[in-house]
């Protein structure tokens, strides 16, 4: 019914890159510079790799938990076809590429201006635009489309039923409008071009008779795509995608990698006995997150931790104007086992309300969906450091360059600096999303869903990020 032949793949197709660039010297101390060309790409071989590996046809899963888990079976042609509760596997999920699938390309145009300054300084501006061609764009073939919206909650784009209750600490139940109940998700692995990305930057160097070199740098970004593809597998680069928009059709948004502001400081000098220090400090904005439902707020599948998205969730909090404009729950006292919700407490409005008023970006976009990556982390500051000596050995012989390398300087001075702190992080697929809701049910009478507060911590340490480190090496000159 879906007219999909696993068994084809990518049509070659024929790709042109053409450039052309220019550098024009108008007078002594000053030249302009710039170029316009088509840069290709490839998309990792691991996204492609799963039009390989999920055809519908290879492998079922099977997810239980507790006393639901199958005995070990050690017979691989005897394995459990269901949990000891009866629960089937999931439907096959499947994965494939357009026929007419192309790899990525952007369009670039650059220009940029060189100047001497007074007392033997450089000057550069440069301005670099970016348009995204042939994009890759994932969407499944298998939701039917929008039942609806809910008007009550900012018109988030609906694409199933949510159950009117829920278990104790669980997420409602979800039925997806699916085409086909015989499969799980078909994701479809297409092209769509218009991300996009500004780049603007000033920089001033100047150089010493002595060897001593110090540049000063301020770059400006603005970068904007459909999706923000951070994962080795097409099942989390759509789930962990936060929607933005409808499925079919979402909204242009601040890139994960986008870094609007970033200084960036170098040095280096010449040391006796043939030692070089060089260091670099790197000022930058945090990177973005998105607040999100822990659950399936728009019922596509995605949150409802079961299937092929057993992980992932990508539904953007509605940002209440007040306490009167989202359904607060909490599960009933009066049974830890049925499904029993009842008005959450005065407290739990407060919380949330006080939390809002607390980050910009959420008081920003009350009586909203929140856009994809309307957050931001604090500022960094990065300071790294290296020293290295030379030596020869015999004449005409090899020269071998030493290197301390030390990372994070600032911590290592003092273990309360050069702390990077996040609320959402870069650390994993989907981490740049936080949970702040957890979906409970839906709330018909409102039109909206039911939920519970989840409040994450803010600013939290990155230790890993945050750690100084050392590195030795060696380079052998041949």
């Amino acid at each position: 019914s879906f007219g999909i032949n696993t068994s084809d793949f990518i049509s070659p197709v024929t790709q042109i890159s053409p450039r052309a660039g220019f550098h024009w010297e108008v007078r002594e101390g000053t030249a302009i510079r710039g170029g316009v060309g088509i840069f290709t790409g490839r998309d990792p071989y691991s996204w492609m790799s799963f039009a390989y590996s999920n055809t519908g046809t290879g492998a079922l899963l099977l997810n239980c938990s507790g006393a639901g888990v199958p005995d070990f079976v050690a017979d691989p042609n005897a394995q459990p076809t269901s949990c000891t509760t009866g629960t089937p596997p999931s439907a096959a999920s499947l994965s494939y590429f357009v026929s007419d699938f192309k790899l990525p390309q952007s369009v670039k145009y650059a220009l940029g201006a060189d100047q001497q300054l007074p007392w033997g300084m450089i000057g550069s501006l440069d301005f670099t635009f970016i348009h995204g061609m042939n994009s890759l764009y994932i969407t499944d073939d298998n939701l039917a489309g929008p039942v609806g919206t809910l008007s009550g909650e900012g018109g988030r784009v609906m694409y199933g039923t949510i159950a009117a209750t829920s278990k104790k600490g669980s997420v409602p139940t979800v039925t997806p409008n699916v085409v086909s109940t015989a499969y799980g998700p078909i994701l479809r692995n297409a092209n769509k071009s218009g991300d996009r990305t500004y780049i603007a930057t000033a920089q001033v160097q100047k150089a010493w008779s002595n060897g001593t070199e110090l540049g000063v740098a301020y770059s400006h970004m603005n970068a904007k795509d459909y999706f923000s593809l951070r994962d080795a597998q097409s099942v989390s680069n759509y789930g962990f995608s936060t929607v933005d928009g409808s499925l079919a059709d979402r909204n242009l948004a601040i890139s994960t990698y986008n870094i609007p502001d970033k200084i960036t400081i170098t040095a280096t000098r010449n040391l006796p006995w043939g030692f070089a220090l060089s260091v670099i400090y790197l000022g930058r904005s945090g990177t973005p997150y998105t607040y999100i439902v822990n659950g399936d707020a728009n019922a596509d599948a995605v949150g409802n931790k079961i299937g092929a998205f057993d992980r992932q969730a990508d539904d953007a909090i509605y940002v209440p104007k007040g306490p009167g404009d989202i359904t607060l729950v909490r599960d009933s006292a009066a049974s830890s086992t049925t499904n029993v919700l009842v008005p959450a407490s005065a407290s739990a409005y407060d919380s949330l309300e006080a939390y809002i008023n607390s980050q910009s970006c959420l008081r920003d976009n009350r009586g909203k969906i929140l856009p994809r990556n309307a957050c931001r982390n604090p500022w960094q500051n990065i300071f790294n450091a290296r020293v290295a000596k030379t030596l020869h050995f015999g004449p005409g012989g090899r020269d071998v360059e030493l290197i301390a390398d030390v990372f994070n300087v600032l911590n290592l001075v003092n273990g309360n600096w050069g702390l990077i702190r996040e609320t959402g992080t870069l650390s994993g697929a989907g981490t740049e999303d936080v949970a702040l809701l957890r979906l409970r049910a839906s709330d018909a009478a409102n039109g909206r869903n039911a939920y519970d507060v989840t409040l994450p911590g803010t600013k939290v340490v990155n230790v890993d990020a945050s750690r100084w480190r050392m590195q030795l090496g060696a380079r052998v000159a041949f």
